[in-house]
């Protein structure tokens, strides 16, 4: 073999070698897919960032997804308890279309919240809910956007009860 060709068919090989090497060297992207109603049943979130409106503190959100029966011998019915501000909520939910979406009547308690600020972001969580948010999973992040109104909220996994209208970690 000719000295040029062999030296051609060694970069050639060494190129086709190299290659994979070099793109496994770099970290894959982060998977981004939509939640299930399973897979949000039994999680606890609570915000870490919050852009779009400056009613929100960037931690002042916490969501918890649970099994409930409103009444004794009903069935057990997908639930999230929220905390935006001020009063706490619970509601029945469902995913649908990729969007977080209350299913029934969000029912909270009624404490007079100061500054009044609070009760806006009561009103302004209940309604984005109701109106449903697009809900994504990324690296174990729950991420809720309502993209016309350009709100985002990054809430993060965390061991939390909502209990009279305030976040309680239970540790983690």
């Amino acid at each position: 073999m000719k000295p040029v060709k062999s030296a051609l068919l060694l970069l050639a090989l060494a190129a086709v070698t190299v290659a994979p090497a070099a793109a496994a060297a770099k970290p894959a992207p982060a998977k981004v897919r939509v939640p299930t109603v399973e897979s949000l049943l039994g999680n606890s979130y609570t915000s870490v960032r919050v852009t779009g409106t400056k009613l929100f503190a960037d931690d002042a959100i916490g969501m918890e997804f649970f099994r409930h029966a409103d009444r004794q011998g009903a069935e057990k019915r997908p639930t999230v308890r929220f905390h935006g501000g001020c009063n706490t909520f619970g509601a029945p939910f469902d995913v649908r279309r990729g969007r977080l979406v209350l299913t029934g009547p969000a029912i909270g308690t009624m404490m007079g919240c100061r500054p009044k600020r609070l009760e806006r972001a009561d009103r302004r969580l209940v309604r984005t809910l109701k109106k449903g948010a697009k809900a994504r999973l990324k690296r174990g992040r729950l991420i809720l956007t309502r993209p016309a109104e350009r709100l985002r909220i990054v809430l993060a996994p965390a061991k939390l009860r909502i209990i009279e209208g305030t976040l309680r970690s239970t540790g983690r």
